[in-house]
């Protein structure tokens, strides 16, 4: 039954004709028989669908008739309506006093985790991972797998099998 209220809500919203809203209509209906549901259900729900609309645009219109409204609503009709509200927008900067004052301490980019890229020293190929740890402990891994002769990272193998130095994180990293 939802889906057959959330399709006639959408008939309705739409901008059809009367004749292509009663095609519409009947194609529902249609398939709703078909589904094994009655039309009386069909009915009823589109009866409440258009009683509700019809409330909610006579208290629009007794909103606007009162009142001198300093706002106007944009609806999607191009692709330039895009550039329309972006001239309302009021301008807000990020320079405030709070930013001012509390400035945000400095984080080093080993204590972070996202994309790292590891270097071999003697042949300049690079290896680039991502993962959620910290960069200093995928540094620590590897180095590790190096240690152990482990195949299980792409960069301890380059560096195993070609017999290549692997130096300090800072100079891999």
């Amino acid at each position: 039954m939802a889906a057959y209220r959330a399709i006639i809500h959408r008939m309705h919203k739409l901008p059809l004709s009367e004749a292509h809203r009663k095609a519409e209509l009947d194609t529902i209906m249609y398939m709703a028989k078909r589904s094994g549901f009655s039309s009386r259900w069909i009915n009823r729900i589109n009866s409440r669908i258009i009683s509700r609309n019809t409330e909610k645009q006579e208290e629009r219109s007794d909103v606007c008739s009162t009142e001198n409204p300093n706002w106007v609503t944009f609806r999607f009709h191009s692709p330039l309506i895009w550039k329309v509200p972006i001239i309302f927008k009021t301008f807000r900067s990020s320079n405030t006093l709070n930013n001012l004052l509390n400035p945000r301490p400095h984080v080093d980019k080993y204590e972070q985790s996202g994309i790292c890229e590891l270097k071999s020293n003697t042949c300049r190929r690079v290896y680039v991972g991502q993962s959620g740890t910290k960069i200093h402990f995928i540094c620590k891994e590897h180095h590790r797998y190096i240690r152990q002769n482990s195949a299980k990272s792409a960069y301890a193998v380059h560096i195993l099998s070609n017999q290549h130095e692997c130096g300090p994180m800072m100079s891999t990293m």
